[in-house]
């Protein structure tokens, strides 16, 4: 049935249907406004969801440059506290290098005064035997 039939038939039944008519317009103009709010709200929707994730974007490159730092402060404090560590055990090394070596010269010093002593002790005894032996 064309549409001008259909239209001609309702207004035949009056101000009923020229209501009905209304009310069929009327039905229609608030699908097409019902399905430009909908078009609307998901659009706001997408914009919405695209924010967020530039957000989070956004959030998660600053939490990667906060741990890639976090990781390079790390990385340069351990290597300072290696070479630190190695400088001191380098020093410890001479130093006691140094002590066994100024302890070796004292000993041999210490030997040596013990030698002197020890040939001064056998020429004492010597004499005293000496002196001893002689009659008085």
């Amino acid at each position: 049935m064309p549409e001008s039939e259909m239209f001609g038939q309702l207004v035949d039944f009056g101000a009923l249907g020229i209501f009905a008519v209304f009310l069929i317009w009327q039905h229609l103009q608030m699908q097409k406004r019902l399905d430009r709010m909908v078009q609307a709200f998901q659009e706001q929707l997408r914009e919405i969801e695209a924010k967020h994730e530039r957000r989070v974007e956004a959030m998660r490159l600053r939490y990667d440059d906060v741990i890639d730092r976090v990781r390079a402060d790390g990385a340069a404090s351990v290597e300072t506290c290696l070479n630190s560590r190695d400088l001191l055990v380098n020093r410890l090394g001479e130093d006691i290098s140094e002590h066994t070596r100024q302890l070796s010269a004292t000993l041999q010093k210490q030997d040596l005064s013990i030698s002197k002593i020890d040939e001064a002790l056998v020429e004492l005894r010597a004499c005293r035997d000496r002196v001893l032996r002689e009659p008085r």
